[in-house]
C-alpha cells in the first residue's frame, strides 16, 4: 500500500453523519496521536483498524438516529478506554513494558476484542425488531503490575420500541445486566476486572433469548473465571419464560432433559474428564430456565466452568434438539417450536 496512506479510520467513522455513504479519510502523512501514528505503522493493525470502521458502519445502518447516537457514543468510549489500556491517547509513542506488552500489540488485542463485539452490535430479527448493543467502560487506575482495573459491559436494546411490551423488556434486560454485572465479589478484591458481553440467540415477535457472558479477573489469581446465563423473555406476556410454558408439567420433562444433556456430555467429554456420573447429577442443572439457551436448532443447555468438568474444558454445552423433546413438550407452547 502506497505512503502515505489514506486511511478509513475509526476516528473518521465516527465524524460521518447518518446519511453519509462514505467516511472521510485522515491522511497518515497528519497522524497526531500516537495511535493513528501506530496504526500507519503497522500493516496488520492498520487492516485490522479497516475492518472494524467497516464493522461500525454496519453496525450503524439498520439504528435509528437515537440508536445511532448510543453507538456512536459507545464507540468514542471505547476509543478513550483503548487509548488509556495502551497509552496512545497522547501525540508521543509511549514506551513498551516489555516485548509482549508493547503499545502496538496492546491495540492488537483491543482491536480483535471490538472487532467481535462490533460483529454482532447490531441485530435485525424477524418482525421488523432492530436489537442495539449499549455500553459502558472503564478504566481505573491500579498500583499493581495490571496499572488498571477494566470494566467492560453491554447489554442489548431493542431500537425503536413500537409497545409497551417492547419496552418492558429494554427495562427488564437491563435490570438483569446490571445484576450480572455485579456478580463478581468486587467487594472482596476492589481490583477486580468485569467484562459482561451477550449475545442474541432467538429473537421472534414471541421470544427473545439473550446469553450474557461474564467474565472476571481479581488481580493475582492464576487465571480468570466465567460464567453464562439465558435471559428468556416473553414479549407479549412481558415476563421471563417459565418451564410450564415450554413442557408439560404431567410428563417426566426434567428427567428427561437430564439424560438427554448428559448423552451429549457423554459424547464430547472424555469418561475420565466428566465429574457426573449419572443423568441424576444433571436433573437441577438442566431444569433450570436460566441454563436454557433457546435456539432454533434446539434447546442449548449451559453449563459452568468446573461444574461437569475441569477448567480446561471451559463452559461445555448439552444440544437438546426439538425432536427429541417433543415428547415432553408442553401441547401449546409460549413461541412455535421449529419443525424438525
Amino acid at each position: 500500500m502506497s505512503a502515505p496512506r489514506l486511511l478509513v479510520g475509526l476516528v473518521a467513522a465516527l465524524i460521518a453523519g447518518p446519511g453519509t455513504a462514505q467516511a472521510a479519510s485522515f491522511d497518515c502523512a497528519k497522524a497526531a496521536t500516537a495511535r493513528e501514528k501506530l496504526i500507519c505503522a503497522d500493516p496488520k493493525l492498520s487492516a485490522m483498524d479497516d475492518a472494524l470502521a467497516k464493522s461500525y458502519r454496519a453496525a450503524l445502518q439498520p439504528l435509528s438516529p437515537d440508536g445511532r447516537t448510543q453507538l456512536r457514543n459507545g464507540q468514542r468510549a471505547w476509543l478513550r478506554f483503548a487509548d488509556t489500556l495502551c497509552g496512545t491517547g497522547g501525540s508521543q509513542i509511549p514506551p513498551a513494558a516489555n516485548r509482549f506488552d508493547t503499545p502496538t500489540a496492546c491495540l492488537h488485542t483491543r482491536y480483535t476484542v471490538r472487532q467481535r463485539q462490533l460483529d454482532h452490535a447490531t441485530t435485525a430479527v424477524a418482525g421488523g425488531l432492530v436489537i442495539a448493543r449499549l455500553e459502558d467502560f472503564a478504566a481505573t487506575p491500579s498500583s499493581d503490575s495490571n496499572k488498571f482495573v477494566e470494566r467492560d459491559i453491554a447489554f442489548p436494546q431493542i431500537d425503536r420500541p413500537g409497545s409497551d411490551a417492547e419496552r418492558r423488556w429494554n427495562v427488564a434486560v437491563r435490570e438483569r445486566a446490571a445484576a450480572e454485572a455485579m456478580t463478581p465479589p468486587t467487594a472482596e478484591n476492589p481490583r477486580m476486572d468485569v467484562w459482561l458481553d451477550y449475545s442474541v440467540k432467538w429473537a421472534t415477535p414471541a421470544l427473545i433469548s439473550v446469553v450474557f457472558d461474564l467474565s472476571w479477573y481479581g488481580h493475582g489469581a492464576a487465571h480468570p473465571s466465567s460464567g453464562s446465563t439465558a435471559f428468556n423473555w416473553l414479549l407479549a406476556d412481558r415476563r421471563a419464560l417459565a418451564p410450564a410454558d415450554l413442557f408439560d408439567r404431567a410428563k417426566p420433562w426434567r428427567d428427561t432433559l437430564a439424560r438427554l444433556a448428559f448423552v451429549q456430555l457423554q459424547g464430547h467429554v472424555a469418561a475420565n474428564e466428566l465429574f457426573v456420573k449419572s443423568a441424576a447429577q444433571l436433573v437441577d442443572i438442566a431444569a433450570d430456565p436460566r441454563r436454557w439457551a433457546i435456539e432454533p436448532d434446539g434447546l442449548h443447555i449451559l453449563f459452568g466452568q468446573y461444574e461437569v468438568g475441569p477448567y480446561v474444558l471451559g463452559q461445555p454445552e448439552a444440544l437438546l434438539s426439538w425432536s427429541a423433546l417433543a415428547p415432553v413438550l408442553a401441547a401449546h407452547p409460549a413461541f412455535a417450536i421449529p419443525p424438525g
